[in-house]
């Protein structure tokens, strides 16, 4: 499996649920059409607020219009190049995520899901934003 990453930046409106504080790092696999095939139940701390993963069963259905669309073309990005992908979300007003996403490879070499790894990089980043004050 390759190892190449590609850090780009793309906002994100989604705000996570007030009652979930997510683990340091959850993950969800993901098949080709977006439905969701497992999750770590720390997933429901990075979706919006009125979204339930297993409700919507779709991960693109877990996020509004612009959000969905994102994630439908990471996925596909990941797909078509079978490489890691690597994007920071603004997950919130004052939280960033670091999103990972992996493609999953059966015997034959195909890509057959992929692995969408989260954390939380908030920490990270309002230390670059001091750095660059000074």
């Amino acid at each position: 499996m390759a190892s190449a990453t590609d850090p780009a930046t793309l906002p994100s409106r989604a705000t996570p649920a007030r009652d979930a504080s997510p683990e340091p790092e959850d993950v969800v696999i993901v098949a080709p059409d977006g439905t969701i095939l497992a999750a770590d139940p720390g997933l429901a701390g990075w979706l919006p607020a009125d979204r339930e993963a297993g409700r919507y069963g779709s991960l693109y259905a877990c996020f509004e219009d612009d959000d969905g669309e994102f994630w439908r073309g990471a996925v596909a990005e990941v797909l078509l190049s079978r490489t890691s992908r690597r994007y920071r979300l603004a997950a919130s007003p004052d939280r960033v995520a670091d999103a990972r996403l992996v493609p999953l490879l059966d015997a034959a070499g195909n890509v057959t899901a992929v692995a969408v790894r989260l954390s939380d990089a908030s920490r990270e980043q309002r230390a670059f934003r001091q750095c660059h004050k000074l």
